[in-house]
Order: structure tokens, then sequence, then C-alpha cells
């Protein structure tokens, strides 16, 4: 259960997840130019899913990585409305803190 007293672990752990999901689609890019083995989109998207939806869009944006697979994208933004849905339910939910 999410309390004020640990609602500092919970940002650390956003910030962590958030910065680790930039790295590996970072890696899959670079790997991506060098023709190597790649990440499977599996990954980023388990990375997006884990909380790393924020920078995953601003990796693909600044990095101009997995913009135009149709695919890939729709997934992604099927991880975000599921996010979205999540938060919008613990928010409004009747045991919510806030």
């Amino acid at each position: 259960m999410l309390t004020q007293e640990n609602i500092p672990q919970l940002l650390l752990a956003l910030l962590a997840i958030n910065v680790f999901t930039y790295l590996v689609f970072w890696l899959d890019k670079r790997r991506a130019k060098n023709n190597d083995w790649r990440i499977p989109e599996g990954v980023l998207l388990g990375c997006s899913l884990l909380g790393g939806s924020p920078t995953a869009y601003l990796a693909m944006r600044v990095l101009r990585h997995k913009t135009r697979k149709t695919s890939f994208r729709v997934r992604y933004w099927i991880v975000v409305l599921l996010q979205l849905g999540f938060i919008g339910y613990w928010l409004f939910s009747p045991d919510a803190i806030f």
C-alpha cells in the first residue's frame, strides 16, 4: 500500500526505471546502427510497462528510434493507456490515499 512514508522510494524507483529505459533504447539504437544483435521489442515495451514510458517516448523522439515501426508504436501506446487506466483507477478508488 502506498503511504506518505514510502512515496520517496516510489519516486526513486520510477527515476531508476526511467533512466534504465532510456539506456536500453539508446543501446538498441546503437546496435541497430552497427547491424548488431538487437534488444527484443518485448524488453523495450516491458521497461515502458514498468514505469519507463515517459523516457521511452523521449528516447523514441530524441534518438529517432522505433518511430517508423507502426506495430511497436501501437503496442507502446497500449502500454501507456493501460498505465493511465491503472493510475485513474488508483486515484479514484475509495482506498486511495490522496
